[in-house]
């Protein structure tokens, strides 16, 4: 699990990238005789890796936006039953940001959804922890989902902290009305 991530890489992959350009550069300079002095070794690497920090975030950054920006954010996924159709632009940082506002007292915003994407909503907290789902609709609409990886088949084995209890219960009362 990555505790932390550097433009949505995890922390070890970004220091495998670093460490690899900065070797690259050291030895290129050594090699050629272009960095003799110890103190100018220390200010090549320490500039080497803010270079290379700007343009990993920067590149990673790009692409995100590009993604994020060249989806259409009305797309909806048809599904089997007929009955629903999905925003498929929800996702993790939707669901986060509405548990934030949840629990900080503001549940308002949960106004703005279809009952369908309530639905996706609730279940999307059990499937980024892992759950499988099984119902006809949800189950392909979390299979698009690059971050979704069930391995838990039953929910009860789930554990959810008291935040996600207080967002599960406000969306199933958006539901019901």
């Amino acid at each position: 699990m990555a505790f932390f991530t550097v433009a949505g890489t995890t922390i070890w992959e970004f220091l495998i990238v670093v460490v690899i350009i900065l070797a690259i550069f050291l030895g290129i300079g050594l090699i050629f005789g272009i960095i003799t002095n110890p103190k100018c070794i220390t200010g090549c690497v320490v500039f080497i890796i803010i270079v290379i920090t700007c343009i990993y975030m920067g590149i990673k950054g790009v692409a995100k936006f590009v993604k994020e920006n060249t989806n259409d954010n009305s797309q909806t996924v048809s599904q089997s039953n007929g009955n629903n159709s999905y925003n498929n632009s929800l996702d993790l940082e939707d669901l986060h940001k509405l548990i934030n506002e949840v629990n900080s007292g503001d549940d308002s915003s949960l106004s703005n959804y279809t009952k369908a994407d309530l639905r996706i909503l609730r279940n999307m907290v059990f499937a980024e922890k892992g759950f499988r789902i099984q119902k006809a609709g949800l189950k392909e609409y979390f299979e698009q989902k690059s971050w979704y990886n069930p391995y838990i088949d039953n929910q009860n084995d789930i554990s959810l902290n008291i935040k996600e209890k207080r967002f599960l219960k406000a969306v199933q009362k958006y539901e019901e009305n």
